[in-house]
């Protein structure tokens, strides 16, 4: 019997070429690094003999500034068979994998765009047109009623042959949350926008994916915090008992006391940590 994950992301890369300010991973700092599809594939495979997942999506920093993020699609989509399947991007670099969202289209796979600059939004558009074609047709969220039932809060549902095919949403604030060590766990937890969605990386399951991108933080900064950060310990896919572990992480840990609603992150870190501007990341993805 598979274990039930409601939300679980598959985690990529720390690397982005935005800058948003509260980024849920922490990529508006200068971290980055990818995951390579072949380090992690096995790790693919033994999750998906393992748990369900219902709710699977692929996710960064920006998906699409690794290298593999076609052979990522195609790969999890070959060991999960997951009806809500996503790959989540800022929309920047679409134009450079025309080809390769089509073959996801048709393998079942949702493009999800949440774009963070209005300035971005035609550029979006036309490559919306050179995707789909006129084999498409448009809603809004609001006249979506259908399964998920979240799919309502996007401004724009493409479909292709009766099947939702793209996802289109502005998303121009993000929550406030910070690593600065203080507050309550279990208040902290109760109010959290992400405590049902669950991020894998490097082949272990994460509570959220602000302790994701703390990893990235812990390696590459000298935090005040450093050590509640690595003293996480995430799900192991050859956990014993792996169905208590996974209910686990519906619970509070002592690292949610690091998300905060009055401090900002950048308060607590030098000048030069953080990232400033728009950066173009070159695409090599085949």
């Amino acid at each position: 019997m598979k274990h039930f994950v409601e939300m679980g992301q598959w985690y990529i890369t720390h690397t982005c070429n935005l800058s948003c300010e509260n980024c849920l991973s922490y990529n508006n700092y200068k971290i980055s690094g990818h995951e390579r599809w072949e380090d992690n594939e096995e790790f693919v495979k033994l999750w998906s003999e393992r748990v369900h997942i219902e709710d699977c999506s692929i996710i960064g920093g920006e998906p699409f500034a690794n290298p593999d993020i076609h052979k990522w699609a195609m790969g999890v989509r070959k060991y999960f068979d997951t009806k809500d399947f996503k790959v989540c991007t800022n929309g920047t670099y679409l134009e450079y994998h025309i080809d390769n969202i089509k073959q996801w289209i048709d393998n079942g796979i949702v493009l999800e765009i949440q774009y963070h600059d209005p300035s971005h939004k035609h550029k979006i558009d036309v490559a919306i047109q050179q995707i789909l074609g006129s084999n498409t047709h448009k809603i809004t969220g609001r006249d979506w009623h259908g399964d998920p039932d979240y799919y309502d809060e996007f401004d724009e549902i493409y479909f292709v042959d009766n099947r939702v095919a793209i996802l289109v949403v502005a998303s121009f604030q993000f929550y406030t949350h910070t690593i600065d060590g203080t507050g309550d766990a279990e208040f902290t937890h109760k109010f959290c926008a992400w405590r049902d969605c669950h991020y894998f990386y490097r082949g272990e399951l994460y509570k959220c994916g602000a302790l994701v991108g703390a990893q990235g933080m812990a390696e590459k900064f000298n935090l005040f915090n450093k050590d509640i950060i690595t003293q996480y310990k995430p799900v192991n896919v050859f956990d014993n008992d792996l169905g208590n572990a996974i209910k686990q992480l519906q619970k509070s840990v002592p690292q949610c006391a690091m998300c905060s609603t009055k401090k900002m992150l950048n308060k607590t870190f030098p000048v030069g940590v953080k990232k400033v501007d728009y950066e173009p990341i070159p695409s090599t993805s085949q």
